[in-house]
């Protein structure tokens, strides 16, 4: 198999994993969804522009979504359908609404758009940084639930652990 999936984005990327008991099964896991991770891939691109993007988590399947701390069980990353980012050397207030204005600007189909924080024990591309937030993407209405497409949200844990959604807004 070609690891590329797109000029900027391959399979490796979009399957790795910090968790290393789960990183082959992850990988094995991921091949069922190639079609789907294609499409990630190329809506990543229209994302990343000429600026390099960096990928925390795309893929992930069943069994390490449920070993990933603060995951949702209806999450759309084990489906291949969705991405935790960060544009190194940006912050994720300036990135969250660059992609949001963009979206908006080119009529771009999206599933959500969270400005997300959590421990999920992220590490910078050198591992020398932790990275408690970032900018989840999922891919849209031919892959989710056309009613949650296009959903603006924000997540942080609450006080208790339990995550806190607030719906920013609703693009259509």
């Amino acid at each position: 198999m070609n690891d590329q999936l797109s000029d900027h984005f391959s399979f490796s990327e979009l399957t790795v994993t910090s968790n290393d008991a789960l990183q082959v099964s992850n990988r094995t896991a991921a091949l069922a969804y190639l079609p789907t991770l294609k499409a990630l891939a190329t809506f990543l691109e229209v994302i990343r522009g000429d600026r390099p993007l960096a990928v925390n988590s795309a893929f992930r399947s069943g069994a390490l979504n449920a070993a990933t701390k603060g995951s949702s069980p209806t999450s759309q990353h084990p489906m291949g359908q969705a991405a935790d980012i960060h544009r190194p050397g940006q912050s994720i207030d300036d990135l969250f609404a660059e992609i949001l204005a963009m979206f908006k600007a080119q009529n771009v189909p999206f599933g959500q758009l969270i400005d997300e924080s959590a421990d999920r024990g992220y590490k910078s591309p050198d591992g020398t940084e932790s990275i408690s937030r970032w900018v989840h993407v999922s891919l849209g209405p031919d892959y989710w639930r056309p009613e949650r497409c296009g959903e603006v949200l924000r997540k942080v844990d609450g006080p208790d652990g339990k995550p806190i959604w607030t719906l920013l807004e609703k693009v259509s």
